[in-house]
Order: C-alpha cells, then sequence, then structure tokens
C-alpha cells in the first residue's frame, strides 16, 4: 500500500499528457481543416471570379450586338478619356436574385480600318474581393473579303483557273481550274446555262468537267449550305457618297468619266474627254454592241492629291483606276439615285497594287455596276484590293471583233488578283472561240482584309470570335 500512495499521482500525469497530445493534435487537425477550407474557398473564388470575367465578356458581346458601334456601354463617355474606354463596374447576380461578384469591363474600339473590338473584363466575388481574375477577348466584325471570290448566281471558272481561299456562290458553280481553298454553293442542284441539258437539277450544286474531281477541288466541296446576304448593299453607296463629300474626296458627273492614278500616298485625276474606237464586245457572250471600254484622250484636272482623311474617293460617274497606293483607300463608282439605265462601273487596265504587303495598305473597289479589265490591258496584269461588283460583275468583255478585226489585244496571258472579289453576276475572264481574255488566271487570298478591310467596305453579319487570353 505504501507503494500505491507514493505513485498515486503517476496516473494523472499520464492522463494529463495524453489529453495534451490529444488536444494538440485535434487543434492541428482543426488548424489544418480550416486552412484547407480557406484555400478551398479561395480557389472556388477564383474559379467564379474566372466565370464572373467570362459573364461580363458574354454580356458585351450581347451589347454588341444590340448596339454594334457603341464602345461606352451605353454611357456614351469614357471616364478618364483615354482608351481603353472604361472601366464600366457591374454586378453580377445569380439566376436567384443572389449578388454574387462584380466584373470590370475595359473596351477597346476598332482601330481605323479595322473592325476588331478588344474586349478586357476583370471578375471578382462579393466574398474575396482581393481575388481577381482578368481576361481579354477579341472580336471582329467579317468583311465581304471573308471570301477569295463570292458570287450571287451560277457561275463557271475554266482550265485556267487557280483559286487560293474560300470560293462561294448562292447559284451553282462548275469549276475546272484547281482550287486550293473550300468551293461552297447554295444550291444542291441547277440547270447550267453552259451545258446543253434543261432539266432544272442537271447539275449538282458544285461540279467539275475534268475526269478526276480530287485534282480540282484540293479544298473540298460543300453544298447545299445557307446563301449569304447580298442585300442592302446598295444602301452602302449614299453612305459613301456622304462621306466623301465630308471628310474624303467626290468628283460629280461626267458623260465619259475619270481616270484616277495612285502614286504612293497621293494621287493624280484626269476627266476623259473621248474613248477609242471599238468593235464587236460583248459582257454576258451573247449580247454584242460596240461599246467602248478604253481611254483614247484626257485631261489632268487635279494633281498630287493626299489620300483622304477617311480613305474614302467616291466618282458619281465610270472611273478607271490604277497606280501604288501607300495608304487605305477606297474607290466607290455609282450613280445616284438609283436607276438601273444609269449605273457606273470601274474600269482597270494597269496595275493596281499597294506599296506595302503586310496589310497596312489596302485597296478597295465598289462599283454600282461592273468592275471591267479593258481591251487595252496589260499582258501580265496584277490587281491587289478587295472588289465588289453590287450589280454587275468582275470581267474582261468578251473583245470577239476589236475596229473590224480579231485584235491583238483580245487575248492576254497572265491575271493575277490578290484580295477578294464579290459580285452579283457571273465571274468571266476568259471566252472562247475565237479566244479572248487571259489563258491564265490566279486569285490569290489576303486574310488581312477580313477584319481589317478597306474604308467602309461591307460586312458580313455580328461580331465573331477571334481570340481569347487570360491576363
Amino acid at each position: 500500500m505504501k507503494y500505491l500512495t507514493q505513485n498515486k499521482g503517476t496516473i494523472l500525469i499520464a492522463a494529463l499528457a495524453a489529453t495534451t497530445i490529444f488536444l494538440a493534435i485535434s487543434g492541428g487537425m482543426l488548424t489544418l481543416a480550416i486552412t484547407e477550407q480557406k484555400l478551398y474557398a479561395r480557389k472556388a473564388a477564383q474559379i467564379q471570379a474566372l466565370h464572373i470575367a467570362e459573364a461580363g465578356v458574354n454580356y458585351y458581346r450581347w451589347h454588341l450586338s444590340h448596339a454594334e458601334n457603341d464602345f461606352y456601354d451605353g454611357t456614351g463617355n469614357d471616364p478618364d478619356g483615354v482608351p481603353p474606354n472604361g472601366p464600366y463596374e457591374h454586378a453580377f447576380v445569380s439566376p436567384d436574385g443572389n449578388l454574387k461578384g462584380y466584373f470590370s469591363l475595359e473596351i477597346t474600339p476598332p482601330e481605323s480600318g479595322s473592325t476588331i473590338t478588344t474586349i478586357k473584363s476583370t471578375g471578382w466575388t462579393e466574398e474575396f474581393p482581393q481575388i481577381r481574375r482578368a481576361i481579354e477577348v477579341r472580336y471582329g466584325i467579317p468583311s465581304f473579303a471573308t471570301y477569295s471570290v463570292l458570287v450571287n448566281s451560277n457561275v463557271r471558272f475554266g482550265s485556267g483557273t487557280v483559286l487560293y481561299g474560300h470560293l462561294h456562290s448562292n447559284g451553282g458553280i462548275r469549276f475546272d481550274g484547281v482550287a486550293h481553298g473550300l468551293v461552297s454553293s447554295s444550291v444542291l442542284c441547277y440547270d447550267d446555262p453552259d451545258t446543253t441539258y434543261s432539266d432544272p437539277c442537271e447539275r449538282p450544286g458544285v461540279w467539275t468537267s475534268q475526269s478526276d474531281p480530287n485534282t480540282v477541288f484540293l479544298g473540298g466541296t460543300s453544298y447545299p449550305i445557307p446563301a449569304v446576304d447580298f442585300t442592302g448593299i446598295t444602301a452602302d453607296l449614299a453612305n459613301l457618297k456622304t462621306a466623301a463629300q465630308n471628310n474624303g474626296f467626290y468628283l460629280s458627273y461626267k458623260n465619259k468619266g475619270y481616270h484616277i492614278v495612285f502614286s504612293g500616298s497621293t494621287f493624280n485625276v484626269y476627266e476623259i474627254k473621248s474613248l477609242t474606237p471599238s468593235g464587236w464586245t460583248s459582257i454576258d457572250g451573247s449580247h454584242w454592241d460596240y461599246t467602248s471600254y478604253d481611254i483614247q484622250q484626257e485631261t489632268l484636272i487635279n494633281s498630287n492629291i493626299p489620300l483622304p482623311n477617311n480613305g474614302i474617293i467616291f466618282v458619281e460617274a465610270n472611273v478607271w483606276v490604277d497606280g501604288v497606293v501607300d495608304g487605305r483607300v477606297t474607290v466607290a463608282s455609282g450613280r445616284l439615285p438609283e436607276n438601273p439605265n444609269n449605273y457606273t462601273g470601274i474600269r482597270i487596265f494597269h496595275d493596281l497594287v499597294c506599296q506595302d504587303h503586310d496589310g497596312s495598305d489596302v485597296i478597295g473597289l465598289i462599283a454600282q455596276n461592273n468592275v471591267l479589265v479593258t481591251y487595252y490591258s496589260e499582258n501580265n496584269l496584277e490587281i491587289e484590293a478587295a472588289i465588289l461588283a453590287q450589280n454587275g460583275r468582275f470581267i474582261r468583255p468578251y473583245y470577239y471583233y476589236f475596229d473590224g478585226y480579231n485584235g491583238p489585244y483580245n487575248l492576254r496571258n497572265t491575271i493575277t488578283i490578290t484580295g477578294s472579289l464579290s459580285m452579283k453576276e457571273r465571274y468571266g475572264l476568259h471566252w472562247c472561240c475565237p479566244h479572248s481574255g487571259y489563258w491564265n488566271r490566279n486569285i490569290n487570298y489576303n486574310s488581312n482584309l477580313v477584319y481589317s478591310p478597306p474604308p467602309s467596305f461591307p460586312t458580313t453579319g455580328e461580331y465573331a470570335f477571334i481570340s481569347w487570353e487570360e491576363k
């Protein structure tokens, strides 16, 4: 009993030690659990902040779809007056009405000559306002230059054609050259006007007369797909005329028309006094007349004109265009108010190119009717432009006889087009028989024109996604 008495506190000490250890471990585990819970909450806040930032981008894309040119979030101004516009802060509320966080928007409007809008959205939660995630998204409205060639009717491309980029027609396509890009049509089948059949569905929407289609359609085919809407393009001419009169360059109606020659950042204007005599000429291969499209005599009326500030040159008459452009310019030809009997067009016979080929220099040609390559055109002609013939076609007319005989300029060697061709009616640069036009037709796609088209060049729909980046 004496032994037990002397050691009766040992159990108490052991119990206290065990309790201390248990409490220490429990405390540590509790601290760890709390820490992990906080880490989890912060991690969740980081994820939620990113989702909220994306919600901000989606909101502003919706805003642009309803107000295409509002880059001030409906406020009408920029708080600090320095790009980017903003910040514009919005509460982010869950579907059940609870406040979850906020997003702040900074909007960078398109630069001159571009349709690309940059949206930077920063998001954070109500619980962790110090945890923020930011993303930057770029949207742009594609122009008609999205397509290498865009046609609103049945069309045929002969065996001397080499095409890069997307070719689309709202009608049927016969393609006998080499297409390195997609060839698409909006019809399942059609009656080809160049064949002897009269079946309304004799040919598929896209086809070739060559024996092996695999050597023709290197980029594949697709048909039928939705049609491209050409309506509303004519309204652009009135806007272009106003823009040219306000801050561009405007030429009023003249019976014979004008000749514009670009020389870098300036250009000269000539008034056409007379046109060369012509022989049998046809735009569609069936209706023949003696219409001439070449200059015989002209007079210089204005020289060394700087490219206009807004890049718009509007000519209310036929206009011949050539030269080298250093800058961004659109030449539009149209006679208003609209009357099909008075439609005007654009003529090309010498090279029309950009000084630089990195997208900084661009040329747009918008014709009320046809864009024509004339009889006395270069043997090897180069055109670097986005071209739109809104009521007509891009064409070198069929010169069957010229000035009473089959002239030496009837048949040319090579035409190279870099940019895009958009037209309402059928394209044509080579005819048979006898042969007239260009033996070789090279059409090259210029991706720089898709979101940075020539000034006031028509666009094709709503904003499209370009890039996403976390900042």
